[in-house]
């Protein structure tokens, strides 16, 4: 390995290149108009100017629920999600700065096409536009933006206190309402629980308690709830943005007691489970 690098005499920058959209709270199929403005630092626009623009869409895998994980972990084994990983050159085009030192570029906005359905709605995306611009003293000077943007105007997150409760306890679920910039929502949300089992090499899911609630303000809700059904459970939960497009959160969890031997669930090997990730001293572990 060689690596290669120049020294060159510093040269202060004349101006500055600035890349912003309206805003930035799109989704999933919105069509983003994106601005680029150059200015000289003692406040006159850069007219005229040539400028290289280029989009490129990144997609990754966030909050997949455990149970989605195991199916796709014995198919592919490790790091199995780095397959729906990507990215892709959208649009490029060269234009020239106007009177006020803009550019403009428009483009739209689509979901990955090499991820499963099931794991669709766990997929997030962030879009990189750079822009390159020479002035007429052939000064190049570079800006960038990167923002998120989601397949919904909101996401659902939520975290069980534990991951093992016993027959009896009440179960706790910290479940959150957020923009796709991070902004808490007040939001209308419909909880369903499930028992999962292996049955006939496939999974059965048993539905044994449906609620309805309404997050606060601050867009948290604690989910509580007594459960006495042993085995691995699921706790799928369902909203709508204001265009109606479906909003999908879930965690999971086990309920047992010492005498369960985990009926008809599939294991892979042996399996060694705490039921907090961690601890103080004095703590009393379940395992």
């Amino acid at each position: 390995y060689s690596p290669f690098f120049r020294v060159e005499e510093y040269k202060r920058p004349e101006y500055t290149v600035r890349v912003s959209t309206v805003r930035q709270d799109f989704i999933i199929g919105d069509k983003v108009t994106a601005k680029i403005h150059a200015k000289y630092y003692y406040g006159q626009p850069v007219k005229n100017a040539k400028t290289v623009i280029s989009v490129r869409k990144h997609w990754r895998l966030a909050y997949v629920p455990y149970y989605i994980i195991r199916k796709y972990y014995r198919r592919g084994r490790y790091h199995w999600y780095r397959r729906f990983y990507g990215y892709k050159n959208v649009k490029a085009k060269t234009v020239k700065t106007d009177e006020q030192g803009n550019a403009y570029i428009d483009f739209e906005t689509e979901e990955a096409d090499n991820v499963p359905d099931e794991l669709k709605p766990y997929v997030r995306y962030s879009y990189s536009i750079k822009a390159k611009v020479v002035d007429s003293s052939r000064r190049q000077i570079n800006g960038a933006l990167t923002f998120k943007i989601n397949k919904t105007a909101y996401v659902i997150k939520a975290t069980p206190k534990r991951r093992i409760y016993t027959p009896g306890d009440i179960t706790k679920v910290r479940i959150s309402t957020l923009s796709s910039i991070g902004t808490p929502l007040s939001r209308v949300l419909k909880a369903s629980l499930y028992k999962y089992e292996w049955k006939n090499d496939t999974w059965k899911k048993t539905l044994f308690k449906r609620i309805k609630f309404k997050t606060a303000k601050n867009g948290i809700y604690l989910f509580r709830r007594r459960i006495r059904t042993q085995g691995f459970i699921v706790l799928d939960l369902i909203g709508y943005d204001k265009k109606q497009n479906i909003v999908k959160g879930s965690c999971s969890f086990w309920v047992v007691s010492e005498k369960y031997r985990g009926g008809r669930y599939r294991y892979r090997g042996i399996e060694i489970l705490t039921d907090k990730k961690t601890y103080k001293p004095g703590d009393i572990m379940k395992v």
